[in-house]
């Protein structure tokens, strides 16, 4: 079971290699307040989906869980969880906490 932050911080290793491909302005900070999409976003969706596999793959190689984070419930939901780190991350404990469950 992945703890409290734990999350986070896997999204936060994720967002440090995708700046490094981004100039300077269009850097992230590695903060849960941090709009990824929307009207104060600044990644367009081929960075956002980097970052999700990033964080994907982080999740398998650190914690040996296999999440598949993009699919069409992501995307049929009223409030994206793509919007900003905290919702990606809150995103991404409910389905492991489902998964816990399952």
């Amino acid at each position: 079971m992945i703890q409290a932050g734990e999350t986070l911080s896997l999204i936060y290793r994720a967002v440090e290699e995708l700046n490094e491909q981004l100039p300077p302005k269009d850097r992230l900070a590695a903060a849960a307040e941090t709009p990824l999409l929307g009207d104060a976003g600044t990644l367009d969706s081929v960075q956002l989906v980097s970052l999700i596999v990033t964080t994907e793959e982080l999740l398998l190689e650190v914690h040996g869980r296999h999440l598949s984070v993009a699919d069409d419930r992501a995307f049929s939901r009223a409030s994206s969880p793509f919007l900003t780190i905290g919702s990606f991350a809150d995103y991404i404990d409910e389905l492991l906490g489902e998964e816990d469950l399952g």
